[in-house]
């Protein structure tokens, strides 16, 4: 589902977007270092979902958030919210504010919680969701790419993080003389021609060998590992890799409507 561009238009879309009631309506939202995903759930069901980028579109965001004042919620914030964010999300009457110390269907092994971003968690819960039992591989293409592993048991354990997609781009510009900056665009080749192509090659070529070595590696302590492609670059890699993968672009949305019925109960 492709970004929203323009505050108008995206405060009109978020207005049409403001929930018809269900059942079992709940909201989850998920503000992360580049975008906001908000998913509207009915159950287990993902109804709708919006991305857009917070930090061009906050006015329309926060008259997202008027609207839903009496209605649960479950938020979980890694990137920077105003003091004017803040605030109107304090009004919310229902909300859970996902942290270190929220109770969670899996155990966290981590060895410093407190440190763990809530978007690796939550992917790692929406994964256990959709994969109960199996050793779970999670691969998240955003602003980072992290990789985690769950065992079979549901137990988080942890992983790595490395630099993603843009920071690579940027990086190369940034610290270089004469690099350029170039954007995305789906290759081919391993050898590139010019500098444009060498860059393209480096980039998205060291990302897909950096993601089969890691699915190699786990492999081999878990031969029946699943591997679960999320976040929003994922739609990038999911054809390049030598493994058959799992692609889920809103496992964390899902993984943040656990927690919330998990804390139902």
């Amino acid at each position: 589902m492709s970004n929203l561009k323009g505050n108008s238009i995206l405060k009109k879309k978020l207005w049409i977007f403001a929930p018809q009631r269900h059942l079992d309506m709940k909201i989850a939202i998920d503000i992360g270092n580049s975008t906001c995903k908000i998913g509207i759930f009915d159950g287990k069901e993902l109804k709708s979902k919006k991305i857009f980028s917070y930090q061009e579109e906050e006015s329309a965001f926060l008259d997202f958030l008027q609207t839903i004042t009496d209605s649960r919620a479950i938020i979980s914030n890694v990137g920077a919210l105003t003091e004017k964010a803040r605030n109107q999300i304090n009004l919310l009457k229902n909300a859970l504010f996902f942290n270190s110390e929220t109770p969670i269907p899996i155990l966290n092994r981590y060895a410093s919680p407190q440190t763990l971003g809530s978007d690796r968690l939550c992917a790692a819960i929406g994964g256990v969701y959709r994969f109960p039992g199996s050793a779970l591989l999670l691969i998240d293409t955003g602003t980072c790419i992290t990789y985690d592993l769950v065992n079979p048991s549901g137990h988080f354990l942890g992983g790595s993080i490395s630099p993603g997609l843009r920071i690579r781009f940027e990086a190369l510009h940034q610290y270089t003389q004469s690099l350029p900056l170039i954007n995305y665009r789906s290759i081919g080749f391993l050898t590139g021609t010019n500098t444009e192509e060498s860059i393209l090659s480096g980039v998205v070529n060291g990302i897909v060998f950096e993601m089969n070595g890691f699915i190699q590696s786990y492999e081999e302590e878990h031969p029946a590992l699943k591997v679960i492609l999320t976040g929003g670059n994922a739609h990038y890699f999911v054809d390049k890799l030598k493994k058959p993968i799992f692609a889920e672009e809103d496992l964390v949305l899902k993984g943040l409507n656990e927690v919330l019925d998990y804390h139902r109960k």
